[in-house]
């Protein structure tokens, strides 16, 4: 099984260097809030799991 970093909380554009420079398979996949009202701010990693030999991180902006 393959070894995968701890991304968790981190802004998108940082988890996705990191796993660049690891040479890891990711895919992402976005979720949105709860409100009515659309939230600015960055994309952050809210989840991870490893789907075989792939990661599955899912983002939500998080309001600075």
């Amino acid at each position: 099984m393959k070894e995968f970093p701890d991304i968790l909380g981190l802004k998108l554009v940082e988890a996705e260097k990191i796993l660049s420079a690891m040479t890891c398979d990711f895919i992402v996949s976005e979720t949105v809030s709860q409100r009515k009202q659309p939230v600015e701010g960055d994309y952050r990693v809210i989840r991870q799991r490893i789907e075989g030999d792939v990661l599955a991180v899912t983002i939500c902006r998080i309001p600075d």
